[in-house]
């Protein structure tokens, strides 16, 4: 029989939402494949009524699907999504920037110096394999946490984690195959230059291209390895208007 939790334990939910949206921003668990609650439930130590609810959480984010009389499967992947996801973020994140570049006292440019070192190193001992690439990504997500920290707007940073975990995704789906990983992700130092300067227009014309630049090149690793993701090759481009 399946165990309830109480009331009290809405953090056993928590866990199998992280762990589970973990294993699908990781890659761990691949597009399209189909999610056992019985499993994971297994897997995590929850109840599978915990796990219902971590994977209706991470539907409402587009991480997951669900299907009539199938259950929930892992969300497909696009060349079309991706580029979507692409111009969302450099909508949204383009808004972020500015804020927190208008907000940012001196105490977060400290941060930031530090955030973008820590970064740095972890992508020159990214090596491809797993002790590494966890690392590596926990400090690039911590290094665009703390880039946008000043923003004012809850809501505006609340969509830069959806969208940042969707772009995480197809990027650790790339990761792998990509041999130009360490130039790919590289922090340009003329970016934190434009940011320390509070040249915002500088600052977010540099975030446009190199977004538009990994895009393009997770596309192109995306098709060299699957013939199911889906070919469109005309370029990104963004309304600047």
């Amino acid at each position: 029989m399946e165990k309830l939790d109480n009331p009290g334990t809405s953090s056993l939910s928590d866990r199998a939402f992280e762990e589970i949206k973990r294993q699908l921003i990781s890659g761990g668990i691949g597009p399209g494949e189909k999610l056992n609650m019985i499993e994971f439930s297994r897997r995590i130590g929850v109840s599978q009524g915990a796990v219902r609810e971590a994977l209706s959480r991470l539907q409402a984010e587009g991480l997951v699907l669900v299907e009539q009389n199938r259950g929930y499967r892992a969300a497909p992947i696009s060349a079309r999504e991706l580029r979507q996801i692409t111009e969302a973020r450099i909508v949204i994140d383009a808004e972020c920037l500015r804020l927190a570049i208008k907000c940012g006292d001196i105490d977060w440019e400290g941060s930031l110096l530090a955030a973008c070192h820590r970064a740095e190193r972890r992508r020159i001992l990214f090596d491809g394999s797993p002790a590494t690439g966890e690392p590596f990504a926990t400090a690039r997500l911590a290094f665009y946490a703390t880039l946008l920290e000043p923003c004012a707007n809850a809501w505006l940073l609340r969509m830069h984690r959806l969208i940042y975990a969707q772009l995480a995704r197809y990027r650790h789906l790339c990761l792998p195959f990509a041999d130009d990983k360490k130039h790919l992700y590289k922090i340009d130092g003329e970016f934190i230059g434009a940011v320390l300067e509070r040249d915002s227009e500088r600052a977010v014309a540099m975030f446009t291209e190199h977004s538009l630049e990994i895009a393009e090149r997770i596309i192109e690793v995306l098709e060299e390895q699957s013939s199911d993701i889906e070919a469109e090759p005309r370029p990104l481009q963004i309304n600047k208007a």
